[in-house]
C-alpha cells in the first residue's frame, strides 16, 4: 500500500475518508518502507556511518571507533550526516504517524537502507558525544520522531495540543494535515475532530 498511489489526492472526499484509516494501516502493516530519496555522494557512507554506530552502540564497545573525536573532528563525517538529516523527509508531518504506529520501520535512501532502530540507536550515541553547540537542528526532528515512536509503543498517552506544539515546523502541503496527521496519535483525537473533511476551511478545523 503506497499512500501517494493508493489515494487520489485530487479528491478531496477521497483524501478525508482515507485519512480515517491512515494509522490502521501503518500499525498493521508486517513492515513500513519509508524512501527518503535518491542516493547523494555521501549518503551511502552516512548510512554505514549510522549502522555500525548502533552495532557499538548496543555492544557497549565505547563507540569506538566512534567516540567524542570521530564525531567532532573529522568535519566530512559530520558533513555527510548533516547531508542526510537535512532532508525535507524529515521534517514532512505525515511520517510522524508512519513511523510511531509501525511495528518495523525500514529507511531506504537510494539501494542502502537502515531500520529506524538503528537509526534511532546512532541518533542517541551522537547525542551522548556530540557537544550542544555545534548539533545540526534537523537532528531535532529525528529526536521527536523517535519521541513520539517511543511514547506509542508504551502507551503513553498525549493529547493533540501537545503533539501540535511538538511539530509546530513539520512540514505539509496541505495546513489542515498539520492537525489531521496527528489524530491517531491522540487520546482526544477523534473527539476534537471526529471526521476530518478537506472540504472545510482551515479556520473551521481549527
Amino acid at each position: 500500500w503506497i499512500d501517494a498511489l493508493c489515494i487520489n489526492q485530487a479528491d478531496l472526499e477521497e483524501r478525508s475518508r482515507q485519512v480515517q484509516y491512515m494509522k490502521l494501516i501503518y500499525s498493521e502493516a508486517t513492515e513500513v518502507i519509508s524512501w527518503i530519496g535518491n542516493a547523494s555522494h555521501d549518503s551511502t557512507q552516512a548510512l554505514r556511518l549510522l549502522r555500525e554506530t548502533s552495532i557499538h552502540r548496543s555492544s557497549r564497545d565505547k563507540y569506538r571507533p566512534f567516540d567524542t573525536a570521530f564525531w567532532t573532528q573529522r568535519r566530512e563525517r559530520r558533513e555527510m550526516l548533516d547531508n542526510l538529516f537535512n532532508r525535507p523527509y524529515w521534517r514532512r508531518v505525515w511520517i510522524i504517524q508512519e513511523v510511531a504506529v509501525a511495528s518495523k520501520v525500514r529507511i531506504i535512501c537510494g539501494t542502502d537502507e537502515i531500520s529506524w532502530d538503528q537509526l534511532a540507536n546512532a541518533r542517541r550515541a551522537y547525542d551522548e558525544v556530540h557537544p550542544m553547540g555545534v548539533r545540526n537542528r534537523n537532528y531535532s526532528y529525528v529526536q521527536e520522531i523517535s519521541n513520539f515512536r517511543h511514547r506509542t509503543q508504551i502507551r503513553d498517552p498525549m493529547n493533540l495540543l501537545f503533539a501540535i506544539s511538538k511539530t509546530q515546523e513539520a512540514l505539509s502541503t496541505d495546513p489542515r494535515d498539520k492537525i489531521f496527521a496527528l489524530l491517531g496519535l491522540c487520546y482526544d483525537g477523534p473527539a476534537l475532530v471526529p471526521l476530518p473533511n478537506y472540504n472545510r476551511p482551515l479556520e473551521d478545523v481549527m
